[in-house]
């Protein structure tokens, strides 16, 4: 038999019954119509060029 080997992390993340998080905290916040989406802060003239707009 194999055995699988977890890290701690996933051994928490198990217990807890959660997911990670991710920290998208560095994303820029931008709308379009009813749409919402994050974006790298390099990508948003190219979205504002496209019609979103920093929500």
């Amino acid at each position: 038999m194999q055995e699988q080997t977890e890290t701690k992390a996933d051994e928490q993340i198990k217990g807890k019954g959660r997911q990670a998080k991710t920290d998208d905290s560095h994303l820029v916040e931008m709308t379009k119509a009813d749409e919402q989406i994050k974006v790298h802060p390099s990508c948003v003239a190219d979205h504002k060029r496209m019609g979103w707009v920093e929500a």
